[in-house]
């Protein structure tokens, strides 16, 4: 029976590896090919959730019957490699812009933001740097209550309703990858349970753009976990690449003075867009 799934929304598939890695996460490269009704195809990496599981999150953005098929570096590991499915892809009822309007994407001119169907998008974003390893969601600090619960539950949602009536439409983070509550073995292995305790339960829709601040492999791995949403353009951090990176970001920065000397808006965006850090869509 297939999958069923509303369009713009995310569903996600399991696969259970059948072969043993000592380091799932770098040992294996699995990813999962999307086809949609008119042929279009979409490509997601899945991610190690622990014991051998994988999973595989995407978002259908048309109607209709969408066909996948995973594949493995391991080609033996017919758990992974060669899996075969079906989505079907129905109207979605939610109200929220994303789903009336599709994922957020620049205009043809190269001028502004825009939903996937035209629809304008004005970006509004503030800044709440390392959201994930410093709020709760179950617990808020905030002086208002005086000691008492909080009406939103959290300190994550209280700030997320605060700047969403504030008339905020972007809301802009990042994890840590200093931090060791990520990882099992510092900036080789991380902890699925971690993801799932901390960005699982915060609902709300992102819109990611990642760069090396994040750390190289945290940063792929976000890529997967929250890629119908996150837009992932990590770049590997200097404790990984010997400093190539600093040389990297000045060659980039550059390019954007000379773009925006030569008033070449589209390269402007380009560039500006892989420099952003986490941005999570309200």
């Amino acid at each position: 029976m297939a999958a069923e799934a509303a369009v713009w929304r995310r569903v996600e598939l399991e696969l259970n590896g059948e072969a043993s890695y000592a380091c799932p996460y770098r040992d294996a490269d699995v990813t999962v090919t999307f086809t949609g009704p008119g042929g279009q195809t979409i490509e997601r990496p899945a991610f190690w959730d622990g014991g051998t599981v994988w999973r595989v999150r995407f978002a259908p953005t048309a109607v209709g019957t969408w066909r996948w098929r995973s594949a493995c570096s391991n080609a033996d590991d017919t758990g992974l490699h060669g899996r075969s499915g079906e989505i079907l892809c129905i109207p979605c009822a939610d109200d929220h812009p994303i789903y009336r309007h599709g994922f957020l994407r620049v205009s043809d001119d190269g001028r502004r933001f825009v939903h996937s169907d035209g629809e304008p998008f004005f970006w509004l974003g503030d800044t709440h740097w390392q959201m994930p390893d410093t709020e709760r969601v179950d617990a808020c600090n905030h002086p208002e209550h005086g000691g008492g619960p909080c009406s939103h539950g959290g300190q994550f949602q209280h700030l997320v309703a605060d700047r969403k009536a504030r008339g905020f439409t972007v809301y802009q983070t990042y994890p840590s990858a200093t931090a060791e509550h990520w990882w099992t073995q510092p900036y080789t292995e991380i902890r699925p349970d971690r993801f799932r305790e901390v960005f699982d339960v915060q609902e709300v829709r992102f819109h990611t753009e990642l760069t090396a601040a994040c750390g190289n492999r945290l940063a792929a791995l976000l890529g997967q976990l929250y890629g119908p949403l996150f837009r992932n353009t990590s770049l590997p951090d200097d404790r990984e690449s010997g400093g190539a990176y600093r040389k990297q970001w000045a060659r980039e920065h550059l390019a954007i003075v000379e773009a925006l000397e030569a008033r070449d808006e589209k390269r402007f965006l380009r560039h500006l867009r892989r420099h952003t850090h986490s941005y999570m869509r309200l």
